[in-house]
């Protein structure tokens, strides 16, 4: 991690988070059109950037309708943090400003270390004998499993970086995910789903390491997250298995 570099006030920008690796080639950068979901990405899930949401929603000319809204929030966002900046407002932060102007680099990397656990591309991963590949995220009711495609780091206004996690994820049908009688998720890893929605804050996810699932075979696979001092455990298969410092690199 680079030695003095800047420390910002806001929720999605960690010091946790240090990327590995030399970037990955051109068929894995984003393009135009994917980095400007990302960025809008980031500014939905930012908590300090709710108040703001939900204030251009309640304009008369949105009135929640929520197309409008994705059309031109990021617009007013930065029109709003650029104005306002002198006005002493709670809601307003130097943080959010940068967050509002453009976005001036996005970079993809293979490897990603957060809170100490590495996590590996796919394609690298495979290229290996450890696993670590493989993320959970909690959504609204329902965790989400798949596996790391690339690490993807946005650089905004005075180095300000924001650390995304572009995922495959599985699909989550009754189909393609099945729990055994002894508390077992068995995920079906062949299907694939949310394409449009493949990004997740570094922050958030945590690792899974998966399992061969022998009684369903195939692509079938048993979700085992990642417990501290990164130990894979599967109590009630009597597995254990060597953490990811086990061949890091």
């Amino acid at each position: 991690m680079e030695e003095h570099a800047p420390r910002f006030n806001l929720s999605i920008v960690s010091s946790d988070v240090e990327v590995g690796g030399a970037r990955l080639s051109a068929e894995y950068a984003l393009s135009d059109e994917e980095i400007a979901i990302a960025h809008w990405w980031v500014l939905i899930n930012c908590e300090e950037v709710k108040y703001w949401k939900e204030l251009h929603l309640n304009f008369p000319e949105v009135d929640g309708d929520l197309e409008y809204h994705n059309m031109t929030f990021a617009n007013y966002f930065r029109t709003w943090m650029d104005m306002i900046k002198s006005d002493d407002n709670p809601n307003w932060s130097h943080e959010l400003l940068l967050l509002a102007m453009q976005l001036q680099r996005a970079r993809v990397y293979p490897t990603c270390t957060v809170n100490g656990v590495k996590f590996v591309s796919e394609e690298r991963d495979s290229r290996r004998r450890t696993q670590n590949s493989g993320v959970m995220a909690k959504g609204h009711g329902l965790d989400y499993y798949g596996v790391l495609h690339s690490v993807v780091e946005l650089v905004y206004a005075e180095g300000m970086k924001v650390h995304l996690f572009k995922c495959r994820w599985f699909d989550t049908g009754a189909q393609s995910m099945k729990m055994d009688q002894y508390g077992n998720l068995s995920v079906n890893t062949a299907t694939s789903a949310y394409e449009d929605d493949p990004f997740v804050f570094a922050t958030s996810v945590k690792q899974v390491f998966y399992l061969d699932d022998l009684a369903r075979g195939d692509a079938w696979k048993i979700a085992n997250i990642v417990h501290p001092r990164n130990i894979y455990r599967a109590a009630t298969l009597g597995v254990t298995i060597p953490g990811p410092e086990a061949d890091a690199y």
